[in-house]
């Protein structure tokens, strides 16, 4: 997380620069990202992400998608999922602790969606 963090801050840093250049919808996915990036540990919606840009979750959706080719559910799961493989291969937490820091309060939950994503269960990854 704290990577993420990092280098968003020199792209934001960059960014801020050339702010009075971005369009809105620009502004209104960086802040998007900012915000994920921030907040992706605790239990975040798209409808809390929206409402903290300040913009419908619709509208969100649909700018994510044109301009990111992903929506912006999958950008937190992204974001969510890389954090947790990072964790994993660290061999330093259980995965019960690895969900909890990356998002999900269930474990069956997150490893689901580890193997959606990753195509193996967290337990696997983690043994090889």
């Amino acid at each position: 997380g704290l990577a993420y963090q990092l280098i968003f801050e020199l792209i934001n840093k960059n960014m801020l620069e050339k702010k009075e250049h971005l369009s809105f919808v620009h502004t209104h996915i960086l802040n998007a990202k900012q915000y994920i990036y921030n907040n992706y540990q605790f239990s975040i919606s798209v409808n809390d992400i929206a409402s903290n840009v300040g913009v419908s979750p619709n509208y969100l959706a649909n700018i994510f998608q044109e301009y990111e080719h992903m929506t912006t559910k999958q950008f937190l799961i992204k974001v969510r999922m890389e954090n947790a493989k990072s964790l994993l291969l660290t061999n330093k937490y259980k995965i019960k602790e690895i969900a909890k820091n990356v998002g999900y309060a269930n474990q069956l939950y997150f490893s689901n969606e580890f193997k959606k994503y990753y195509g193996v269960y967290p337990t696997e990854m983690k043994k090889h």
